[in-house]
């Protein structure tokens, strides 16, 4: 019995770490510039994003990689993604930081 669930152990986490790094690949074809309007925390544990994209529209950054983002980010900061990377990251008038896709292996490069 012992044998049985170390082996699904070992499965679960080989299995959500190939989930997490399938998000953060297709996450890398995506990019945006987002100026934070508002953030705030949902369904207990995923953080959220809104504001504007340069063209004035509603955007919105929901993404569960990034676990430190949320405390790096204040309303009115800039957010910027670019194309072939896994990273954000974000603009104020003094500072500029850089926030990792994190998986439970570490972060996604």
């Amino acid at each position: 019995m012992s044998r049985f669930i170390l082996i699904f152990a070992i499965f679960a986490i080989t299995a959500g770490c190939n989930d997490c790094r399938y998000y953060a690949k297709e996450f890398k074809k995506r990019q945006f510039i987002i100026i934070v309007q508002k953030k705030y925390i949902h369904d207990y544990k995923q953080t959220a994003f809104e504001g504007l994209d340069l063209d004035g529209k509603k955007a919105l950054l929901d993404e569960v990689g990034f676990w430190n983002l949320y405390d790096m980010v204040e309303v009115g900061d800039t957010l910027r993604k670019e194309l072939g990377t896994a990273d954000i990251k974000v603009f104020r008038k003094d500072t500029s930081l850089v926030c990792h896709w994190e998986c439970s292996s570490g972060p996604v490069e």
